[in-house]
């Protein structure tokens, strides 16, 4: 499978529309040693956690979970909503539900409930149990993959070894690449198997490397963006106070803006006497181009500063610049989808040049 890596690099593709939209948000950084994190949770709410420490999961949660850490991550509960998580080690327990789709990056991913959704995975090991049931799609790439459970419709795999138990079941087709074609056993897929030889390590390991300068590159332009207009104090920063009641305006004015812009450069420059004004606004149209998608990651995260302010209790641009940081990574790998990626870019490009635009119409000053 060509570029299979580009097609399930969906991991938190919707969380940055959750910070976004953040119907309320929840977040604990705080654990103590040796015991698991306890949250008490109002209906249909999302929770968002980042920690150093182990996390689990055991109150049921009706909405979405973003969970960040260092340690290892345990989901043993009811989830009505999709699953974000980002750990060393990741374990779905047998008495887990996840109704909605789960993403993960991890260095070992062990599934033993069960996922209504689609699962999309990155990790080094990937264990499937006899006790799993993936109710649709799972999307996977990883060095070792063992598949004992039941994958109601497609696996679509991307691996270095894969190995099939027995009681394992795929109820449609099968789409792998892997160093060497694999023996499966009968039965275990019902229907049609895809394979495709891929050299594992050297392929994957120069597409991360990419992918990770490029993140890294984007994540330094949008902190210095940041921090040079903190510093200088620009309206667009005070944007986010109302950011989903303006959300309207802003696609409004960067759509016109995107569209007229170069008309108008245009007509400056079939007049002649104005072609340097041609010349100067094509420059800063391209500039605004270019940071315009920046531009409205930094506006969600100082709303969502505002949402964490009494649950992550650190310096207030610290904590503007880490959720920065995750929302850039989120950004990155939504440009890796075909289509979607480029629907989600666009958007977020108009959106940041719409901000820029009502940033800089005059308002009425109340008397």
């Amino acid at each position: 499978m060509k570029n299979l890596l580009r097609k399930f690099l969906l991991i938190f593709i919707t969380f940055s529309m959750i910070l976004s939209i953040n119907i309320v948000s929840h977040a604990e950084n705080e654990v103590e040693e040796n015991m698991v994190d306890s949250y008490d949770y109002d209906y249909h709410k999302n929770l968002f956690s980042m920690s150093s420490e182990d996390i689990t999961l055991r109150e049921d949660v009706y909405g979405d979970v973003f969970i960040c850490t260092s340690g290892t991550a345990t989901i043993d509960t009811f989830i009505s909503g999709n699953v974000f998580i980002c750990a060393s080690n990741i374990e779905i327990s047998e008495n887990s539900q996840i109704e909605a789709s789960l993403f993960t990056m991890s260095e070992n991913l062990t599934i033993l409930g069960v996922v209504d959704g689609n699962v999309y995975s990155i990790c080094q090991d990937f264990i499937l149990e006899e006790t799993s049931y993936i109710n649709l799609d799972l999307f996977l790439t990883s060095q070792n993959v063992n598949i004992n459970g039941q994958i109601y419709r497609d696996a679509n795999l991307s691996a270095g070894k894969i190995a099939f138990s027995e009681n394992a079941h795929i109820g449609e087709d099968l789409n792998y690449s892997s160093e060497q074609e694999i023996a499966i056993p009968d039965g275990v897929v019902s229907g049609n198997v895809k394979y495709s030889n891929t050299t594992y390590t050297e392929t994957r390991q120069n597409e991360i490397s990419q992918w990770i300068y490029s993140a890294l590159s984007f994540i330094i332009l949008v902190i210095a963006l940041f921090i040079i207009s903190k510093w200088i104090h620009c309206k667009f920063m005070k944007e986010h106070t109302n950011f989903i009641h303006d959300l309207p305006k802003y696609l409004l004015y960067g759509i016109l803006g995107f569209i007229v812009t170069p008309i108008i450069s245009i007509l400056f420059l079939i007049l002649g006497i104005t072609a340097p004004l041609s010349v100067i606004l094509f420059f800063l149209y391209f500039i605004l181009m270019l940071i315009a998608s920046a531009i409205t990651l930094i506006t969600i995260s100082n709303l969502c500063n505002e949402k964490l302010k009494e649950k992550l209790a650190i310096n207030d641009t610290l904590r503007t610049i880490l959720v920065l940081i995750l929302l850039c990574i989120a950004y990155k790998l939504l440009k890796l989808i075909p289509t979607v990626g480029f629907i989600v870019t666009l958007a977020f490009v108009i959106i940041g040049y719409g901000i820029l635009i009502k940033s800089i119409i005059p308002t009425k000053q109340e008397n």
